[in-house]
Parts: structure tokens; C-alpha cells; sequence
């Protein structure tokens, strides 16, 4: 059994605004670290309103090169719940990870997003 402990944190937070509707933007996205690490974080969709739909999507690239969708959702006018969670997950260290937002109706709207990145080492 190896034990992993953290040697490194860093935060990404500040507003996200896609340029305009239908053009999916970058909210966070790691590349190949130097040894396994941890990604967590959270998106504020209080800035969305009526009339605005916006699709967040959480992508994996597991071999280190091809991005799979791991979790997407679609979120449509004013919310009830406007933080969404991206809960903790551990990773070998050339796997890639990114969260994007896409607005497809409304008015482009910023999205506030605080993610952070925990690298290990045996």
C-alpha cells in the first residue's frame, strides 16, 4: 500500500462569461500533473434568468488525450439551487479533467466558479 499525501494547492476561483451563446468555454481545466491529484469544486448559476439555458458538462480524458463526458446537465431559467457541487475525485496523474459551461438561450451571463486542485505525492 503507498501513501499519498498533499504537497500542493491551488484554487481557481473568479467569473467565467462565454462570449456569446453556443460556444462552450473552459470554467477549469487541468492538465497531466506530476503524481495522482484531487479536483473539486462548485459553479454559481445565480446569475442565470428567465429565458437563459445553460448546459455545464464535466469531461474526463481517462487515456490523457480524448475527453469523455463524465457528467452533463442542463439547468433552464431562474434557480432554486444555484450552486452545483463537483464533488472530490482522485486521479492518476495523466489523466485530464475540465468543466465547461455552454449557454445555448438568453443572454450570456458570467458564471462564478471556485475549484481547487490537490496534488499528491507517494
Amino acid at each position: 500500500m503507498t501513501t499519498l499525501t498533499i504537497v500542493s494547492i491551488a484554487d481557481t476561483v473568479g467569473t467565467i462569461t462565454p462570449a456569446g451563446l453556443n460556444i462552450e468555454t473552459n470554467l477549469v481545466s487541468y492538465a497531466a500533473q506530476a503524481d495522482h491529484y484531487i479536483v473539486e469544486g462548485y459553479v454559481d448559476l445565480a446569475n442565470m434568468a428567465g429565458g437563459d439555458t445553460t448546459i455545464i458538462t464535466e469531461y474526463i480524458a481517462i487515456d490523457g488525450t480524448n475527453f469523455r463526458i463524465y457528467w452533463q446537465s442542463t439547468q433552464s431559467g431562474v434557480q432554486a439551487n444555484p450552486a452545483v457541487r463537483f464533488h472530490g475525485k482522485l486521479f492518476p496523474a495523466a489523466t485530464l479533467y475540465k468543466v465547461t459551461v455552454k449557454q445555448t438561450a438568453g443572454t450570456a451571463r458570467g458564471y462564478y466558479e471556485a475549484f481547487q486542485l490537490q496534488v499528491m505525492s507517494a
